[in-house]
């Protein structure tokens, strides 16, 4: 199962179907994140190698930059690494990693691989595990300040589709 696959109609909406399988499609993608404010996603890509996770370092974030014309990545800055974006991964007994978003620390999401060769982000979305494929940020702005109105968390259980709201 591909990233498209897995994924679905979770694919982010900023770009044509020529962009998305240069920028996206043919990535490793876990999950990513789309904001209300743009159409720019921020990606969490499988680092493999022999197919497993590239030990000590699982997960490359970056953003696709749908904005810009061509589309194209971008690193995290330090800030965005630091706060809304960051994650920490924890290496499991069994080559798996727990990854916790600097932004959503109470979910923990579980980056594995099968048998075969297929990667998986599972969390608990409504008290269910789930594939996570999407997540989505509503944003507004207080005093100039951007501020989370709400987090909706999108994925897959048992084959259907599954999403919960987390508000702010």
């Amino acid at each position: 199962m591909g990233c498209a696959d897995r994924l679905g109609s979770a694919l982010p909406g900023g770009a044509s179907t020529k962009e998305l399988e240069d920028a996206f499609i043919a990535k490793n993608v876990l999950f990513y994140i789309e904001r209300s404010n743009n159409s720019n996603a921020v990606i969490y890509e499988a680092n493999t190698a022999d197919g497993a996770f590239v030990k000590g370092d699982p997960v490359k974030v970056y953003w696709i930059m749908y904005a810009k014309s061509p589309v194209n990545e971008e690193g995290l800055n330090m800030v965005e690494r630091n706060t809304a974006y960051g994650h920490t991964c924890t290496e499991n007994a069994d080559g798996s990693y727990d990854l916790v978003l600097a932004a959503l620390k109470t979910k923990k999401i579980k980056l594995s691989i099968d048998g075969d060769g297929v990667m998986h982000a599972v969390t608990q979305i409504n008290n269910v595990d789930a594939e996570l494929s999407k997540i989505y940020v509503e944003n507004t702005t207080s005093w100039g300040m951007p501020k989370v109105k709400y987090i909706d968390l999108k994925g897959k259980a048992e084959g259907k589709d599954i999403e919960e709201r987390i508000n702010n």
